[in-house]
């Protein structure tokens, strides 16, 4: 995995025991610079959406597997609410 998408979960994670609605918060905070990057990094206009895309799916993507690894822990709880912060950017 992209080490973007590495440090974007040690974002996520860092919040991890704070308010769900910090943690939302800061979860919209954190994908928005890393789709930033991301879509810095491509010198083509015309590729720059599609980066952006790769960065959400690709983070949630890595959010999902560490859910996996996770399961049945408080960390597990925190990861829900990320991930529901990725999928549902403006609720």
């Amino acid at each position: 995995m992209d080490d973007r998408i590495e440090a974007f979960l040690l974002d996520v994670l860092a919040d991890d025991g704070k308010d769900p609605n910090v943690v939302r918060a800061n979860t919209r905070c954190y994908l928005a610079a890393y789709v930033e990057i991301f879509r810095a990094s491509d010198v083509e206009d015309y590729k720059k959406d599609v980066a952006a895309q790769r960065c959400r799916d690709w983070c949630r993507q890595r959010v999902l597997e560490e859910l996996d690894q996770r399961e049945g822990t408080p960390t597990a709880d925190h990861l829900r609410i990320v991930l529901n912060a990725i999928e549902r950017p403006s609720q």
